[in-house]
C-alpha cells in the first residue's frame, strides 16, 4: 500500500513547481500590450463617433463639484482636429479650439487650447482663485453610438454627450427659449403620490417630499425638450432620466406619461422674464435728484447684466434671480486702483451703504433688488432693501479698504473718475426707469 506524508507532499510540489513556466519579460510585455491596445481602441472608437455626428453632440455640462450652479447645456461639433463650442451661456456664438484625445490614467478628451466658452467655468479670476470649479478635461467612461459619458478630471463630475439631430445653435435656441420663463414650482402627481415639487431655477435642481417622507433633491439641465437629471430619479425600481415639457407647456412628464406628471404653476404677477430687462434706462438716485443714463447688457455667463454707462473704469453687475424674475445689486469687486503715494494696487469695490446707521459691507448677501410696477408701456423698476436680514441697504459707497498705521481698517477715499457718475457715493438708488425712444 502507497503511503502518504507531508514532507513527501512538499516534495512533490516543489518539482512541479520547477515544471512551470516562468513569468518572463515576454509575458509582462504581452499584458502591457494588450491593455494599450484596448486602450487605444477606445481612443479610435471614440474619435470616429465624434467626428461621425453629422451636427456634433448635446453636453451637458456640470461645474463645481457641489453642483451649486446645476447644469448647463452646452452643444460641441467635432472634426479631426478642432471643436466648434456653442452654449446656451452665449447665444449665437462658437468659438472653435483643438483638442485631443490621449491615454491618462483612462482614455481623457482634452479641450488643450484655450475656448473662452468651454474654459469659461475653469478660467480663475481676481474674485474667484478656484474659477468655478470646472473642468475642460474628461476622463471618458462609457462609449455607444447614441451616448458618451465622461466624468471631469479636477471635479469628478459626471458630463455626458448626446447626438443632435439639428444644428447646435437651433438646439441651444429652444434651450433657452424652453428654459427662460419656466415655472419655479408646479403640483401634480411623482408615483401616484401627490407632491408640490419646487424647481429652483437659479440652482437647477427640483426638490421634493417623496411618500417615504424623505427630501429629495435632483439636479437637471435644461433641453430642447425639458430636462435632464444629473442623478436619476427613482419611482420604486423605474429610472426615469428626464422629463418633457408637453408642447403646450402644461405638463411635465416621464416618457410613460404616468410615473411622473406635473403642471407648471404661473409665476407671481410682479415676475420678469431675463429677455425684457436689457434695454436703456434712467439710473435714478439720490432721491431721485441724479438720473444718469445706463444700458443693461445681458451677461448670461454671469447670470445678469451689465449696468454700462455709470463709469468708464468699470461696470456694475445686476444679478437676475430666475426664481423670483427680480435684479439684485449686491456689493462687487468693480476693478484694481494703483495708488501713486505708494505705488500698491488696491481691489476697489462697491459696498452697501446704511446711510442712517452709518455701516458698511461687502457682503455680497447685502444689498437692494428691484420690484417690477407693472407696466409694459413704461416699465419702472423701483429699488428696495434684499431679504438680507442682517444689513439694511439704502445706498452704495466705493472704495477699498486699507490698513492704517494705527493698525486699523479704513476706506480710501478715490479719485473722482472711480465714482458713479463722478461720486464716490451712490445715495438712495430710487429706480431704473425705461428710457422711452
Amino acid at each position: 500500500m502507497m503511503s502518504f506524508s507531508p514532507h513527501t507532499a512538499l516534495v512533490a510540489v516543489m518539482a512541479a513547481a520547477l515544471l512551470l513556466p516562468s513569468c518572463t519579460h515576454e509575458q509582462d510585455d504581452y499584458f502591457d500590450q494588450t491593455a494599450t491596445h484596448r486602450l487605444q481602441s477606445k481612443l479610435d472608437h471614440t474619435w470616429q463617433l465624434l467626428r461621425e455626428a453629422p451636427y456634433g453632440w448635446a453636453m451637458d455640462y456640470y461645474p463645481d463639484r457641489d453642483l451649486d450652479y446645476g447644469g448647463y447645456a452646452y452643444a460641441v461639433r467635432f472634426d479631426s482636429l478642432r471643436a466648434e463650442v456653442f452654449t446656451e451661456l452665449s447665444p449665437g456664438q462658437s468659438v472653435t479650439s483643438f483638442y485631443s484625445l490621449q491615454g491618462d490614467d483612462g482614455a481623457v478628451l482634452t479641450f488643450d487650447t484655450y475656448n473662452t466658452l468651454m474654459h469659461f467655468f475653469a478660467t480663475p479670476s481676481s474674485s474667484e482663485y478656484e474659477a468655478k470649479d470646472g473642468d475642460f478635461e474628461f476622463v471618458i467612461d462609457s462609449v455607444a453610438s447614441d451616448y458618451i459619458s465622461m466624468h471631469g478630471k479636477r471635479n469628478l463630475n459626471t458630463v455626458t454627450l448626446h447626438p443632435l439631430s439639428e444644428p447646435p445653435a437651433q438646439y441651444l435656441q429652444k434651450v433657452i427659449a424652453l428654459g427662460e420663463d419656466f415655472a419655479s414650482s408646479c403640483q401634480g402627481t411623482i408615483g401616484g403620490q401627490q407632491v408640490s415639487a419646487t424647481i429652483d431655477l437659479n440652482r437647477r435642481r427640483l426638490l421634493y417630499t417623496d411618500a417615504e417622507g424623505r427630501a429629495q433633491e435632483h439636479f437637471f439641465v435644461f433641453t430642447d425638450q425639458g430636462l435632464r437629471f444629473y442623478h436619476p430619479l427613482y419611482v420604486g425600481q423605474q429610472r426615469i432620466d428626464q422629463l418633457t415639457l408637453s408642447q403646450q407647456q402644461q405638463t411635465l412628464t416621464s416618457t410613460d406619461g404616468q410615473l411622473v406628471s406635473l403642471s407648471p404653476l404661473p409665476h407671481d404677477s410682479l415676475f420678469v422674464p431675463y429677455s425684457q430687462y436689457e434695454g436703456q434706462y434712467y439710473f435714478s438716485y439720490f432721491d431721485g435728484r441724479l438720473n444718469p443714463s445706463v444700458r443693461l447688457v445681458a451677461n448670461r455667463f454671469k447670470g445678469g447684466f451689465d449696468m454700462v454707462g455709470l463709469s468708464s473704469k468699470y461696470n456694475i453687475f445686476l444679478s437676475y434671480d430666475k426664481n423670483a424674475g427680480c435684479l439684485h445689486l449686491n456689493p462687487q469687486m468693480l476693478g484694481v486702483y494703483e495708488n501713486p503715494a505708494d505705488g500698491l494696487r488696491y481691489a476697489v469695490y462697491l459696498m452697501a451703504w446704511n446711510s442712517t446707521a452709518g455701516n458698511l459691507t461687502w457682503t455680497t448677501e447685502a444689498g437692494m433688488k428691484t420690484v417690477w410696477n407693472g407696466s409694459h408701456e413704461a416699465p419702472v423698476y423701483q429699488f428696495v432693501t434684499n431679504d438680507y436680514v442682517r444689513f439694511q441697504t439704502d445706498s452704495y459707497y466705493v472704495s477699498y479698504p486699507y490698513v492704517g498705521d494705527d493698525g486699523l481698517t479704513k476706506l480710501a477715499r478715490l479719485p473722482s473718475d472711480w465714482g458713479v457718475a463722478g461720486q464716490v457715493q451712490v445715495q438712495k438708488p430710487v429706480a431704473l426707469i425705461r428710457r422711452v425712444e
